[in-house]
């Protein structure tokens, strides 16, 4: 919102100016003219920066240490929810290197502590993360989930 306001206030300035340059200004017939310049503006709007192009449900992670995390979901989600829970956290560390491995909880609270563990996931960042987890894909988690375990 305050860029476009800043935007439009210095076209605005632009615009008077060029307008004032103008005024005074005598042609040859010795009449008076008034220069108008049209300036266009644009409007963005942004709206929220989101990485995930789908909607990701319920969950929280808490950081176990070095490379490990812990993701603590409600319910058992079936296998295209838990996928889209697994890749908003490999999207939610982009930006850093290495390999991770995850486990995989049933809770209501990242403080959520010693609930059934559901499955395990791992993902690599770089080159560095493939040889920490095994994988032979960046950016992909690879999860196993338990066969019958519930929460």
């Amino acid at each position: 919102m305050n860029r476009t306001v800043s935007g439009v206030l210095v076209c605005g300035v632009a615009v008077l100016a060029l307008v004032g340059c103008g005024k005074g200004e005598t042609t040859r017939e010795g009449m008076a003219s008034s220069t108008t310049v049209l300036v266009p503006t644009t409007t963005t709007t942004m709206g929220p920066v989101t990485t995930t192009p789908y909607t990701v449900p319920d969950y929280w992670t808490r950081v176990n240490g070095p490379r490990y995390i812990t993701v603590v979901v409600p319910m058992r989600y079936p296998a295209a929810q838990m996928t889209r829970v697994m890749q908003d956290v490999v999207d939610m560390h982009s930006g850093e290197s290495g390999g991770w491995h995850v486990d995989i909880q049933c809770g209501s609270s990242a403080e959520d502590t010693g609930g059934v563990t559901l499955g395990t996931s791992s993902f690599a960042l770089d080159n560095l993360g493939l040889a920490q987890t095994g994988l032979s894909s960046k950016f992909q988690a690879a999860t196993i989930i338990r066969d019958g375990a519930q929460c």
